[in-house]
Order: C-alpha cells, then sequence, then structure tokens
C-alpha cells in the first residue's frame, strides 16, 4: 500500500508540476510576446506618424499608415 500510494502521489504530483509549469510557461512567453509585439507596434506607429506628420493617435492612425 506504501508502494503504491508513493507511486501515485509522485505520478500524480510529476504530471501535476509539469502541466502546471507548461502553461505557466507558455502564459508568460504569449504574453511576453504579445507585450513586446504591442510594444515594438506603437513604437513603430508612433515613429511613421511622427515622420509622417500626422498626429492622429490610435488605430487611425494605423490605418493612414497602412493606406500612407
Amino acid at each position: 500500500m506504501d508502494a503504491w500510494m508513493h507511486g501515485w502521489m509522485d505520478g500524480w504530483m510529476d504530471g501535476w508540476m509539469d502541466g502546471c509549469m507548461d502553461a505557466w510557461m507558455d502564459g508568460w512567453m504569449d504574453g511576453w510576446m504579445d507585450g513586446w509585439m504591442d510594444g515594438w507596434m506603437d513604437a513603430w506607429v508612433d515613429a511613421m506618424e511622427t515622420k509622417i506628420g500626422s498626429h492622429v493617435k490610435g488605430s487611425a492612425g494605423f490605418g493612414q499608415i497602412a493606406a500612407f
């Protein structure tokens, strides 16, 4: 009984920890990549808006750049 419980607990903990860590890392990487891309795109949009002399912010500004 002890060996069975020990094996079951090890398997359960390993599976749970692996699943949690995988999910956490996936979430962290997704969040980091989203944040990085958002920041990079915001900076690029700001630079392009400044370059073409437009002071429109947000999606309208991005639409102007896409048309530009």
